[in-house]
Formats: structure tokens, sequence, C-alpha cells
């Protein structure tokens, strides 16, 4: 929590209502003091039946993780396509911050107390291991 919201409050708001076209989002915008800040929407799923509330919410805070890192949700740390490049992932026409989420949420759905939680069976525990490894590093040198 002190990479998300720094001296901020993050909100997260559990609503019992649908979105158009989302089942949860982050909503990003300026405070008083000029940082960027983010709060959590997590509605009533209609879209995505794999997920489950433990995944949506830890993908949720990589967007966090990724606005904390770079102050904007849709530019990711430059050093996050090594990670694409040494798991020979192909990601034309891939959404990267959604991208970014996913990696951030399969890096923490790994623990034992998450596996059953983890729509993510498909991704290689050794692939889990090296986003583990990237967010570890990423938020030990953002301090």
């Amino acid at each position: 929590s002190r990479h998300i919201g720094k001296k901020h409050h993050t909100l997260i708001f559990l609503l019992s209502a649908t979105h158009k076209t989302e089942d949860s989002f982050c909503r990003g915008y300026q405070s008083t003091d000029g940082k960027m800040q983010a709060d959590i929407y997590l509605l009533v799923p209609h879209k995505d039946f794999s997920a489950t509330p433990q995944s949506i919410l830890l993908h949720e805070i990589g967007h966090m993780i990724n606005l904390a890192l770079t102050g904007a949700m849709e530019v990711q740390p430059d050093d996050f396509q090594v990670v694409s490049a040494l798991l020979h992932l192909n990601l034309d026409g891939v959404d990267s911050k959604e991208f970014f989420a996913h990696c951030f949420a399969m890096s923490l759905l790994m623990e034992p107390e998450l596996t059953s939680a983890d729509p993510f069976t498909m991704v290689p525990k050794t692939d889990k291991t090296v986003f583990r490894t990237y967010f570890t590093y990423k938020l030990k040198t953002a301090e």
C-alpha cells in the first residue's frame, strides 16, 4: 500500500451495479497536491465469469502500481517489455496496460492461499515467477 497511495487514501468501492462495458475499473484523477491518484470500483461481473473477486481486485491494484511507477496508467515502465521478451510472448494487438495489470495479479495469485482464486491456470508457474521477480524488483527500487 505504501507504493500505491503514498500519502493519499485509496478508495475501493464495492457496488451492486453493472457498467455498460466493464466488470470493474480503476479511475485515475489528479489530487489537490497535483499528484495522480486512483480509486477502484468493483462492480457486479457481467463479462468475465472466469475471473474471481481476488483476481479482479489484484488486477485493479496492478493498474495502481502502474500509475505509481510511471505517473500514468496508459504508459508502462520501459523495462516491462523485457518481461515479454524473456517469456517469448507475442503481444501484438494486446492492450499493454491490461497485460501489465494481469501480470501483477498473476504474480500474487501464485501464493498458496490464493491459488484457488487464480483464473490464470493456463499460465505456467515459471512465467508467474518471472512476473513476481519483476514486480518485486520494481517495487523495491521505487522506494
